[in-house]
């Protein structure tokens, strides 16, 4: 096998790609419970894994990327609560890729895994990509597929199957009022997941529901396991700690029950607040704060085991997925940036903790690596161990619109302080103050600009319809004024030359 020079082009999905000398990921316990090293492989795999999504997505329909997604995102939930499941089993494509939304919002997934479902954290996490693509393409059947989801569902979804096989298959729904199993055809069940307006009817009680009505189902039965953890260390319902405030509250589970069905949460928002006042307690923001978290929460998808809408955070992340598989071209030596950037913006992460108006801006190397860690990780977090949160965008901060340049720009200049600090630290000067000179280099920007700022990734809550943007080719300008402007890339810029590594 020829030795890959350095600054060429890397083609994707290769089976032994060769990056030369190997780059070993020191911890970035600070950020995240990192007993799995990262390396230039696993992203390299990752990256793999995403550009044989983008193949099997971009060129279907709408009608077609509907149902992919509606059905993709149900099977993942079929899966993660089937017992069977274990970390080394290999899940088909469409599973993984809502595995990996899932995990690359790692507050969330915390919430969602401590709840009572049948999903430990640990279930979720892919090794090896590798097999993942392999499994697709050869059209393999992973183990106990047919017991998990049945006869009739395809082990892999594509183009030529999902009209198909959407016209025998069906979704299993429960009724909220009568409980009954419902079998739902796949062209209906995706109306009513994507449309919050569409409802279902039951055929033997006849009670017609949307979405919403199942979000407050949700909220209800977390509501009433909540209850009988009154002590909030032991309340593990999916907006757990601000339950722990407004279940005083909560009189009797019954009473909620007893709201009209049709009436959302805005009679839930009603009848805790006459509670309140009736205790005579002063409003301290809790019940707003609460009916917001539900809002944004239960009513974003039908499943009890997710806290956000996956299908929409997915059809926003298209473009990112489409950029860095399709557009981007990646050296040896960017791979083997990846893990090393990446180390450098989780102590980034720290000095963001410190400063609560910093707002970090990820570029495309960290973001591809920070995923890829993820979806890999037994668990974001463990017990007892100290972690720090600084606000990353499109991690758990929104950029207020149109100040994107201006926290580019801080993230840039931060990123080079915190460069020649750590330079600084491992030659040990003897003098303070050639420290102070070279932060003020930085300060000015006279330092190599090792953050490239045109390689910033700010991800925009997206829709559907952006992903119909990316697979229209014709549509590249507004696509591409979308993504600022990526195309024009100098991609084998590297960002930051840390040649230090641990």
């Amino acid at each position: 096998m020829h030795h890959h020079h350095q600054s060429t082009f890397m083609e994707l999905g290769q089976t032994n790609p060769d990056f030369g000398k190997w780059v070993f990921l020191p911890t970035v316990d600070s950020y995240c419970n990192s007993f799995d090293h990262l390396d230039q492989y696993k992203c390299y795999g990752y990256l793999s894994m995403l550009a044989k999504f983008i193949e099997v997505t971009k060129n279907m329909t709408e009608a077609e990327m509907k149902l992919y997604l509606v059905r993709a995102e149900y099977r993942y939930f079929h899966h993660v609560a089937y017992r069977y499941s274990s970390p080394n089993s290999v899940v088909p494509l469409d599973i993984a890729i809502f595995m990996q939304e899932h995990k690359a919002n790692p507050y969330k997934l915390e919430d969602d895994t401590d709840r009572e479902f049948p999903c430990p954290s640990d279930l979720l996490q892919i090794n090896e990509f590798d097999p993942i693509v392999n499994y697709h393409n050869q059209n393999a059947l992973p183990l106990y597929w047919k017991d998990k989801m049945g006869p009739k569902e395809p082990p892999h979804l594509t183009k030529d199957n999902i009209l198909s096989s959407s016209q025998d298959g069906y979704a299993e729904l429960t009724c909220i009022v009568c409980y009954i199993d419902l079998h739902v055809k796949w062209q209906d069940f995706a109306e009513w997941r994507l449309d919050h307006k569409v409802a279902l009817c039951c055929h033997r009680c006849k009670s017609q529901f949307t979405m919403d009505h199942v979000g407050k189902a949700n909220l209800i039965i977390d509501l009433y396991k909540s209850t009988l953890y009154r002590d909030p260390q032991y309340t593990r319902a999916i907006i757990g700690k601000t339950h722990s405030k407004i279940l005083q509250y909560v009189k009797s589970i019954h009473d909620l029950k007893e709201l009209p069905f049709d009436s959302g949460l805005d009679a839930i928002k009603d009848y805790l607040v006459k509670n309140q006042r009736e205790a005579g307690k002063k409003d301290d923001g809790s019940i707003d704060d609460f009916i917001e978290a539900a809002r944004n929460t239960y009513f974003g998808g039908p499943y009890i085991c997710s806290s956000s809408d996956l299908i929409k955070e997915l059809a926003g992340n298209y473009a990112f997925h489409y950029t860095v598989t399709q557009e981007l071209k990646w050296t040896a030596r960017d791979f083997s940036k990846m893990p090393l950037d990446y180390v450098h913006f989780a102590r980034l992460n720290e000095v963001a903790a410190k400063k609560p108006n910093f707002i970090l801006v990820p570029t495309y190397k960290t973001e591809i690596a920070r995923r890829t860690h993820l979806v890999r990780t037994k668990y974001f977090r463990v017990k007892g161990h100290k972690y720090v949160d600084g606000n990353i965008a499109g991690v758990n901060t929104v950029i207020p619109d149109g100040q994107e340049d201006k926290y580019i720009q801080i993230t840039k200049c931060e990123w080079n302080i915190l460069r020649a600090k750590r330079s600084q630290h491992d030659t040990k000067p003897s003098v303070k103050n050639t420290i102070q000179k070279i932060v003020l280099f930085a300060k000015s920007g006279r330092l190599y600009d090792k953050y490239e700022v045109n390689e910033a990734y700010i991800s925009k809550p997206g829709s559907a319809h952006v992903v119909e943007l990316v697979k229209r080719e014709h549509a590249s300008d507004d696509l591409y004024r979308q993504l600022q402007g990526l195309r024009k890339l100098e991609v084998h810029v590297s960002i930051c030359d840390i040649e230090i590594i641990g």
